[in-house]
C-alpha cells in the first residue's frame, strides 16, 4: 500500500510502562514521536479529528498492545495503524473475524498485511467504495433511517448492503442480519425505540467499527446520543469532513 508509512518511531519497552511521572513522560515522548509518521499516512485522520484524537488513539493502542502481549512500541504502532484503518476496537469487532486469529496468535506482522488487503479490497481502487458511501450519507442519511422497514431486519441489512457493498459482502448476510439485530438492541439501550435508531446505528458500526462510541476519535457521539435526529446530524456532518478532505464530488 503505497500510501501506508509503517516506519514507526524508536522502540518502547511497553511491559516497563508503570504509571510514575518519569515513564508517563517516556511514553508522551514516544507518542509526540510517532504522531509526525502517522501523519505521512493518515493526514486526513488528523485534519477531520484533531491532533488530540490521534494523541488519544495512539496511547490506547499502547494499552492495547500490552492487553494482548506486545512488548514493544514497533507493535503499538502498527496496531494504531489499524485502528486508524478499522476503528479504535478492530480487536473486539465481531464483524472483523480475521483480526482475532492473528491477535491471539500474537503474529502482528500476518495482522498488518491482511488488514491491508481487508482495506484495500473494502475501499477499492482510489477508495471508491467508501467514497460512495460517505457521499450517499451526507445526502441521504435521514431519508435512509426513515425508510419504512416495518422491523424487518433483513430489509435493513440490505440497506445496508446498498450503502457499502463490499463491506456488506465481506461480513456475509447471516452476520449482517445479526448486526442489525444487535444495533436494536443497542438503540433501545440509547432510548432511541424503533427502527430508525437500529438503523443509524447499523449505518454507524458498518462505517466507523464496533464500539464506534468507545472510539477517542468519535467524541461526537456522545453528545450526539440524546437522540436519533442529533445522530444523524452529527454523521452527516462526520461524511461532509471526509468528503472535503478527500475532494469527492458530495
Amino acid at each position: 500500500m503505497a500510501w501506508l508509512n509503517p516506519s514507526p518511531p524508536p522502540l518502547l519497552p511497553i511491559r516497563e510502562a508503570q504509571l510514575d511521572a518519569f515513564t508517563e513522560a517516556a511514553i508522551d515522548g514516544w507518542i509526540t514521536g510517532a504522531l509526525p509518521v502517522l501523519r505521512e499516512s493518515f493526514a486526513n485522520h488528523f485534519t477531520v479529528y484533531g491532533d488530540e484524537a490521534v494523541r488519544a488513539l495512539v496511547r490506547l493502542a499502547l494499552r492495547k498492545g500490552e492487553a494482548h502481549g506486545f512488548v514493544d512500541g514497533r507493535e503499538a504502532y502498527q496496531l494504531a495503524v489499524l485502528m486508524l484503518m478499522f476503528g479504535s476496537h478492530f480487536d473486539r469487532d465481531p464483524w472483523l473475524p480475521w483480526a482475532r486469529p492473528l491477535l491471539d496468535a500474537h503474529s502482528i506482522a500476518a495482522l498488518v498485511e491482511c488488514g491491508i488487503d481487508e482495506f484495500e479490497a473494502l475501499a477499492g481502487e482510489d477508495r471508491r467504495h467508501v467514497n460512495r458511501a460517505l457521499v450517499v450519507i451526507a445526502r441521504e442519511l435521514p431519508q435512509l433511517v426513515a425508510r419504512p422497514v416495518a422491523s424487518d431486519v433483513d430489509a435493513i441489512a440490505e440497506l445496508l448492503g446498498e450503502l457499502w457493498p463490499t463491506r456488506a459482502a465481506a461480513i456475509g448476510e447471516r452476520e449482517l442480519v445479526r448486526l442489525v439485530e444487535c444495533s436494536y438492541v443497542t438503540a433501545r439501550a440509547w432510548g432511541w425505540p424503533g427502527d430508525r435508531g437500529a438503523i443509524a446505528h447499523a449505518i454507524a458500526v458498518v462505517m466507523l467499527g464496533a464500539g464506534f462510541d468507545e472510539d477517542p476519535l468519535h467524541a461526537w457521539v456522545s453528545p450526539a446520543r440524546g437522540s436519533v435526529g442529533a445522530f444523524v446530524d452529527a454523521a452527516q456532518n462526520l461524511a461532509r469532513k471526509w468528503i472535503a478532505r478527500t475532494h469527492v464530488p458530495g
